[in-house]
């Protein structure tokens, strides 16, 4: 087993995740792989705020392997209000400046799908990830058969996650975008 690394997940895809029932396959991918997870306090709070629609957040939540950092660095602090003052717009994208400013702050990878924030991130020098590249490393780390992984992403999209393909289009989409064999 390699050294872990850290992933930094934004709310969507973990909340995605919890409500399409596959929050285990998340769990062990990281154990496989290995990667440690973490939550920022903000992306926390996201979760809680987003309970009455999607109440599978409480999963996500009592999830003892999901470290949740409360504290921050005094750089993680001005890096949120740098990215925060680049993408925030009323309480949207909180978690993701949260998350871009731990990962950068920490060197680790954030897990983010939005295309404003993966930007930012390109721009910052920070790893990221999307939750389709997670799905791929999955299979790649032997956690997942192709054929597993696309149910992920179909569940995935059931719950109203946006992807890039229609249900049944990850096998294909995984093989054109992200060179799985």
């Amino acid at each position: 087993m390699g050294e872990r690394q850290t992933l930094v997940l934004d709310t969507g895809p973990l909340s995605a995740f919890a409500q399409a029932g596959w929050l285990g396959a998340l769990r062990g991918m990281a154990e496989r792989v290995p990667y440690r997870l973490e939550v920022t306090a903000q992306v926390r709070a996201e979760l809680r705020a987003g309970l009455p629609g999607h109440p599978a957040n409480q999963l996500v939540l009592k999830a003892d392997w999901i470290v949740v950092v409360d504290e921050e660095r005094e750089c993680e602090r001005r890096l949120f209000e740098k990215y925060a003052a680049l993408l925030v717009s009323g309480r949207r994208n909180v978690g993701e400046c949260s998350v871009l400013a731990r990962a950068k702050a920490c060197g680790s990878i954030a897990v983010v799908d939005d295309t404003v924030a993966r930007r930012l991130a390109e721009t910052e020098g920070i790893s990221y990830r999307g939750t389709l590249a997670l799905l791929v490393e999955t299979i790649r780390a032997g956690y997942l058969t192709l054929e597993a992984a696309s149910d992920v992403a179909d569940h995935l999209i059931a719950v109203k996650y946006r992807l890039p393909f229609p249900p049944g289009g990850f096998a294909v989409w995984a093989r054109q975008n992200l060179g799985l064999e």
